[in-house]
């Protein structure tokens, strides 16, 4: 039995995905954020292809805060230190599987930035083509375990701390790009509400194969 903190649904024009998210938020302003079905929002390159069939599927995401807090959020050892300052965070990316290639991305700005069109593919194609200081992480082509270290945002960046998750899987021998998937969390962590993209924090990711 698990508690539901929240569940939610995206429906998007003509793509029938939802997003049902599992989680909880502890005393220390950490949010541990367990997916147990975390269906994207999201287009497979062929229309035809049903998300059941999606090769790769985000199985689990998790923030935590990290020991060394106050340091990479810019703050002083004592004193008032907020997660929402720009600073550094980490992101630790897993990926359980063998058969493709994959690209993780993280950009500042979440649905309201992305998510005007109607069709993935106008949508991909503002995330893909964001200005440059947007773009807070991308990851060589992996075929494994990766990850990295990355600005909450920057003087290009005010306003809100939301932010976008993009998946870009290829096949591993034409390095073909076969599916693209994109995550906002505009509800799904916790008190941070939609405002996910903070500093001080060790992320998770875990992508799998199916």
């Amino acid at each position: 039995m698990y508690y539901c903190y929240p569940c939610i649904t995206y429906v998007l024009p003509n793509y029938p995905a939802y997003q049902k998210m599992f989680g909880n938020f502890n005393k220390y302003n950490t949010y541990r954020y367990q997916s147990f079905d975390v269906r994207a929002v999201y287009i497979p390159n062929a229309s035809s292809l049903r998300y059941q069939d999606a090769p790769v599927h985000l199985e689990v995401v998790k923030a935590e805060r990290s020991p060394n807090f106050r340091k990479r959020c810019g703050c002083e050892v004592i004193g008032p230190c907020s997660s929402e300052s720009h600073g550094q965070s980490y992101a630790n990316i897993y990926y359980e599987g063998s058969k493709y290639l994959y690209q993780v991305r993280i950009n500042h700005y979440g649905i309201e930035y992305y998510g005007a069109p109607d069709t993935f593919e106008e949508m991909w194609d503002i995330f893909n083509r964001a200005p440059l200081s947007y773009n807070l992480l991308t990851t060589p082509l992996l075929s494994g375990n990766g990850g990295g270290y990355f600005q909450s945002g920057n003087n290009n960046t005010p306003g809100r701390h939301t932010g976008a998750l993009g998946l870009e899987v290829f096949d591993k021998s034409t390095r073909e790009s076969i599916y693209k998937a994109l995550w906002f969390f505009d509800q799904g962590w916790g008190d941070w509400g939609d405002q996910w993209l903070r500093c001080g924090q060790s992320y998770t990711f875990v992508f799998k194969e199916r």
